[in-house]
């Protein structure tokens, strides 16, 4: 039997083509990587149960591919898709997932500096390239080098979204990464830079359009559109969203025809919102397009200063199904808002009664909740700004200890706190600030809440300490590089972040 075994093993390595150096070592690359990912799926089934020593095991495996059959060696042309680069592939996937299970095991920095050896092979392989920055820039912001891990966004925006042979379309990732960039670098002050990044992008985009095959060309031009909607170029987003209809298959026309919508109105023309609206509507009654082109049209038609058709698009919305999912509370919120603008409050506060009772754990519904507060109070009604004040935060106590959904933590979190700063309970408000961001550190809206509770704490006798370790915190890891320059402040602890 072992002879046998032995006769059937060299068959197989013979038909695998052992006479061919690069097709023996595409069938060795292969079978390793596969028993290493046999043994990661092994390892990951145990979840917490899994050992350091497990995972070490894994990172091991994988790194043992890596150096048996190394990338730099193995590179081939972008266009190869014979075994040379099958080998590169697989080399550059055992480097990855090397480096992926390090970051697992908490070692970010082993993990960056190997997904950045991938990124310096250059072996032909963009896809790859593509995915070891996204995951080296998210290493980097978790050790808090923030700049470099916007080398890694810059470096996605400079590549070819259709350099990939194997790809099934342009790479989604590269067609974000200027947005993603450019809304970093704002947040941090530096609208010159953003600036120049979405021009750069404008630029490459039109030149890869240029040149792309009419399958890819939907893509791209949409991608163009919606960087050109980042430089505040709405006729151009428009434009290039309409080149995209012009290549899309049919299947594709009802979103795009939704999206010019969507276009039409950020290029302030209300008049096309409406044609484009009415339009995807006729092509596609479900809720993802005919749902989202009337939301589109009521709000052309509240520009147009034609609340009776905005209300009629609202009121589609929410009687065509029984369920309008996530386009139910914006329907609802919208309409109330509108309908305070015009003066009709009882109508606009049953609107955000019935918000609150039809969707109670939505976002939009605290923010109803909250608005029936500053309604009052705007209107000098201060006893019932504060019975709603206190009655809203007694419904948001109820809700978030029956209801753990991170969601409603978060969101609820959030206004309640700012109704007990309303209420002048400033103490409950700035331990509920802080608890909301000990439980959603990676937010930058808890980032916000908790700098706005340095504050509260700097305002008590006791509370410097506390505010100075807030603060300290929010600059050394705060994933919002707006707070992280607040924390900075010398005055910070009267910086009014919301």
């Amino acid at each position: 039997m072992r002879r046998g075994a032995l006769l059937v093993l060299a068959a197989g390595a013979f038909a695998a083509g052992c006479g061919d150096p690069a097709l023996w070592a595409r069938w060795r690359s292969d079978r390793a990587i596969y028993h290493a990912q046999a043994l990661e799926r092994r390892v990951l089934a145990k979840g917490s149960r899994a050992q350091d020593a497990d995972l070490a095991r894994v990172e091991a495996g994988f790194a043992a591919v890596a150096a048996d059959f190394p990338t730099s060696r193995w590179a081939a042309a972008v266009n190869d898709t014979g075994p040379v680069h099958d080998v590169a592939l697989t080399s550059a996937r055992a480097t990855f997932e090397q480096a992926a299970t390090a970051a697992r095991r908490g070692a970010d920095e082993r993990a960056a500096a190997l997904w950045a050896g991938i990124e310096a092979a250059d072996a032909g392989l963009p896809g790859m390239v593509v995915a070891s920055r996204l995951a080296r820039a998210r290493a980097l912001v978790r050790l808090g080098r923030y700049d470099e891990s916007l080398a890694e966004w810059a470096g996605l925006a400079e590549m070819d979204p259709i350099a990939d042979p194997r790809r099934a379309a342009p790479s989604a990732e590269v067609l974000d990464a200027p947005l993603v960039l450019a809304s970093e670098l704002r947040s941090r002050g530096r609208d010159a830079a953003a600036d120049s990044v979405l021009r750069r992008a404008d630029g490459h985009l039109s030149a890869v359009l240029a040149r792309a095959t009419n399958d890819d060309r939907p893509a791209l031009a949409d991608g163009l559109s919606r960087v050109r909607a980042a430089r505040r170029d709405a006729p151009g987003a428009l434009a290039a969203l309409r080149l995209a209809l012009r290549g899309a298959p049919n299947w594709e026309i009802p979103q795009f025809a939704e999206e010019l919508a969507a276009r039409a109105l950020e290029a302030g023309a209300p008049e096309s919102v409406v044609a484009y609206s009415r339009w995807a509507v006729s092509l596609d009654d479900t809720r993802r397009v005919a749902g989202n082109a009337w939301i589109a049209a009521a709000r052309a038609w509240t520009r147009l200063g034609q609340p009776d058709s905005a209300l009629a698009d609202y009121d589609a919305v929410l009687s065509r199904w029984i369920d309008p999912g996530s386009l139910g509370p914006v329907a609802r919120f919208e309409r109330a808002m509108l309908l305070e603008e015009l003066g009709e409050w009882e109508r606009a506060h049953a609107e955000y009664l019935a918000l609150q009772a039809v969707y109670p754990t939505q976002p939009l519904s605290f923010e109803g909740a909250r608005r029936v507060v500053d309604y009052y109070q705007s209107q000098n009604q201060h006893d019932l700004a504060r019975l709603a004040a206190q009655g809203e935060v007694a419904i948001l106590d109820r809700l978030r200890a029956s209801n753990r959904d991170p969601g409603v933590q978060r969101n609820g979190g959030r206004v309640r706190a700012e109704l007990l700063l309303f209420l002048g309970r400033d103490r409950e408000a700035e331990d509920a600030l802080l608890t909301t961001w000990r439980s959603f550190p990676d937010d930058s809206t808890s980032e916000a809440g908790a700098l706005r509770a340095a504050a509260l704490a700097a305002r008590r006798p006791d509370g410097a300490a506390l505010a100075d370790s807030i603060r300290a915190a929010l600059r050394r890891s705060a994933a919002s590089a707006t707070v992280r320059r607040a924390a900075g402040a010398l005055d910070g602890a009267e910086v009014g972040v919301h």
